[in-house]
């Protein structure tokens, strides 16, 4: 089973670089999860712009 775990803003990323993580089992690969190797980075990054433009967006109401 392949799990591709990726978040919107992940989409045609120039920075996007693919890491796999591998569950095994009796020798064999029973689970695989892609994500990108950037993805706490990014995480944060869109987290901040969302607080950003939260706070300008609340100073004109």
């Amino acid at each position: 089973m392949i799990d591709l775990h990726v978040e919107g803003y992940c989409q045609e990323c120039a920075g996007f670089q693919p890491c796999i993580e591998r569950l095994y089992a009796d020798g064999k690969i029973i689970a695989q999860t892609v994500y990108c190797e950037n993805r706490e980075r990014c995480a944060n990054i869109y987290e901040f712009a969302h607080e950003k433009v939260g706070k300008e967006i609340g100073k004109d109401d």
